[in-house]
């Protein structure tokens, strides 16, 4: 399309009479790329007014009137959306004739068109495109929501949002006016108060302006249609109720029932899903109280029944109240199943529903639940070790029951010190998945006055009892006493006493770097070890360590054995022998070369023998 430069003028002149008459505004409107503007007429007169527009001139074939035929109540307002239509090219000029029908008043107005191009679009969506409301003159206020919707690739700036006509009881709620994004929505509210309304149908318009990024004018309109009645004879229906069966076979008529109505309520009854699902209309009933409706389904499946009351006045239908409700059809109480959310454990609440099997979709999500009998809603919070029997309230059939067992939770019982001296103290306490509880414990089947005892000989049983858990159980058995456990020297022969008498066991390592082996075992009080050898020994009784010592290492004598201190005092004798023989032996020798004079020992020596030279040098 050329590029077109669009310029419109519109002068609007009003002629006044003797009455006030009716004005436009605004008194021009200039196109350039603009697709859309909007006109707002006001009745000033003093009484109703019927106006008429005609476009005129070289314009008239390139504008669309959203209306060209008002009617206007005292001082109404209305508005009229004009748009550019047919791709106008060059100046053009024209005018709008508002023509009163009341006093027969032509407005002239004037129109100047420079135009350089444009598109017209429709960027801007309001859902739903009709509404229609029944209410009654005994209702509470109704909020008719309307949504918008940018649906262009431009940032649209909403300018305007007109209702017309508007009254004391159907207005514009609030919304916010600010910019819509591309594919943004934003809902507008239209507020109905029926109680200020008189009974009758009104009917209108709900108008949408906008401006887009680009400049374009944008506008939507919904029309709309409220029938208000009087005020209904009928004071309540909160005792109505429906009552469809849960289960039917395939092809086989089935009623639904609505109960507590009056004649003057009609009963609506919707499918979902719709396929095979047939209802008689004439088999439409009521008697006594009861609206009954008969209907035949020729598919097996779930269905969701949605039933709806309307009461009826003036031929208008006015909805009271509704139900909706799931029927299986060619089906069985074995195609669902219970659920649990969370799963069905001790300790936490669930929220029970049915299921059916082979989809995993929740079913007859408004079914009532009773647990052992007693009616419970749709919550359960189990306790541990019971039993619970929970069935599903479904009209017509029996209900869906299941029973389930509830785990008793684990118990776990912990001494302190776990494996006691004979007369210590020991503490029990007990936990369930780490969290402590307090049971009763039993020592050796009696009840404990408190968590405590005095440990003694022999094995002791320990139990404890708590509703709700598995019992408890804990045994253990107090270690003996060993005395005479010091460091001994080597070779020692060594007793040792146990108390009381136990099964015990000797082991024995040389050093820190060979393992430990048994060198002696029995049943007694006595241990008894004799001629030991350096190292370390431990006691043991039923795998328990009861005690320990070390003998010292040898010295070197430790080292001879006994033969060796035989033969060293046999060679130490045999030496003093000897020598006690030498000594009386040399004085016997002694005794032998000497004499006795005057009873003193003379020795009697040899004769000398004189040498030569002795000899010569005597005279």
């Amino acid at each position: 399309m050329n590029k077109i430069e669009l310029k419109i003028g519109l002068m609007l002149f009003l002629l006044v009479f003797s009455l006030k008459g009716f004005s436009v505004q605004p008194s021009s409107l200039n196109f350039t790329s603009i697709n859309s503007q909007i006109l707002t007429i006001q009745n000033n007169d003093s009484v109703n007014e019927s106006i008429t527009i005609l476009p005129v001139g070289s314009s008239a074939s390139f504008f669309s009137l959203s209306n060209t035929s008002l009617q206007l109540s005292v001082n109404a307002t209305a508005v009229v959306n004009v748009s550019v239509i047919n791709n106008p090219n060059g100046f053009l000029t024209g005018e709008f004739v508002f023509l009163s029908s009341s006093n027969q008043i032509i407005v002239p107005n004037s129109i100047n068109i420079t135009s350089s191009g444009g598109s017209v679009g429709q960027e801007l969506s309001v859902i739903p495109t009709m509404h229609s409301v029944y209410l009654t003159t005994s209702d509470n206020t109704y909020n008719s929501i309307n949504t918008i919707t940018n649906n262009g690739n431009n940032t649209i700036n909403i300018q305007n949002v007109v209702l017309e006509p508007e009254s004391n009881f159907i207005s514009l709620g609030s919304f916010n006016l600010q910019p819509l994004s591309p594919g943004q929505s934003e809902t507008i509210p239209v507020v109905i108060n029926p109680q200020q309304a008189t009974p009758g149908v009104y009917t209108g318009n709900l108008a949408i302006f906008g401006v887009d990024s680009q400049g374009n004018y944008l506008n939507s309109t919904v029309s709309y249609s409220v029938t208000i009645q009087g005020a209904s004879s009928y004071t309540g229906n909160a005792n109505s109720t429906i009552q469809i069966p849960a289960f039917t076979p395939v092809n086989t008529p089935f009623n639904i029932l609505i109960a507590n109505l009056q004649p003057s309520e009609t009963v609506s009854v919707l499918f979902n899903p719709m396929e095979g699902v047939s209802c008689n209309p004439s088999a439409t009933s009521y008697s006594n109280g009861f609206w009954s409706t008969q209907c035949v389904i020729v598919n097996s499946g779930i269905y969701n029944v949605q039933v709806t009351i309307f009461y009826t006045n003036k031929n208008a239908n006015v909805p009271i109240n509704s139900w909706n409700q799931d029927l299986l059809v060619g089906l069985n109480s074995n195609d669902l199943s219970f659920k649990f959310t969370p799963p069905f454990n001790p300790g936490q609440t669930s929220i029970i529903q049915l299921v059916d099997n082979s989809t995993g979709n929740v079913v007859f999500s408004n079914a009532q639940f009773t647990i052992n009998g007693n009616n419970s809603g749709n919550t359960i919070n189990p306790t541990p070790g019971k039993q619970y029997t929970i069935c599903a309230l479904l009209s017509g059939q029996n209900n869906i029951c299941t029973t389930l067992n509830t785990p008793l939770l684990p118990m776990v019982i912990t001494a302190s010190p776990s494996q006691p001296s004979e007369g210590q103290a020991v503490t029990l306490t007990a936990t369930s998945n780490g969290n402590p509880i307090q049971p009763v414990f039993y020592l050796n089947g009696a009840p404990l006055q408190g968590n405590t005892f005095t440990a003694s000989i022999g094995t002791e049983v320990i139990t404890a009892q708590l509703d709700g858990y598995n019992q408890g159980s804990l045994t253990i058995t107090p270690t003996p006493i060993v005395n005479n456990l010091q460091s001994y020297p080597y070779g020692s022969n060594i007793q040792l006493t146990v108390t009381p008498a136990s099964n015990w066991t000797v082991l024995y390592a040389p050093n820190s770097e060979v393992q430990p082996t048994i060198i002696a075992s029995g049943y007694s009080n006595q241990i008894q070890l004799n001629n030991t050898q350096a190292g370390s020994y431990t006691i043991q009784t039923n795998g328990q360590t009861i005690g320990s010592f070390t003998v010292s290492n040898p010295s070197i004598l430790d080292l001879i054995p006994s033969w060796g201190y035989d033969l060293i005092a046999g060679f130490f004798i045999m030496v003093l022998l000897l020598v006690i023989w030498i000594f009386f032996k040399g004085r016997e020798e002694k005794r032998k070369n000497s004499a006795s004079i005057g009873g003193w020992g003379v020795s009697k020596e040899e004769p000398r023998k004189i040498s030569f030279s002795e000899r010569s040098g005597k005279t």
